[in-house]
């Protein structure tokens, strides 16, 4: 229970630097693209998962207090 909102921070934060990093890449013409890219990624997917977590508990605990 205490690690989803770590969790989803830390990827929340990950997906902050990440494009940081993408919009420095693009100006600079320097390396670490594709590294932004999969940190962008990766953030997203947590967070989506993280979002779905959350929503499915929501729905499970009205669920078992209907019955």
């Amino acid at each position: 229970v205490i690690l989803l909102p770590l969790t989803a921070t830390i990827s929340f934060l990950g997906l902050i630097f990440s494009i940081i990093g993408l919009v420095n890449c693009n100006n600079t013409g320097k390396g670490g693209k594709g590294l932004a890219i999969a940190g962008i990624v990766l953030s997203a997917i947590i967070l989506i998962l993280i979002v779905l977590f959350y929503a499915l508990g929501i729905i499970s605990s009205f669920v078992t207090e209907i019955y």
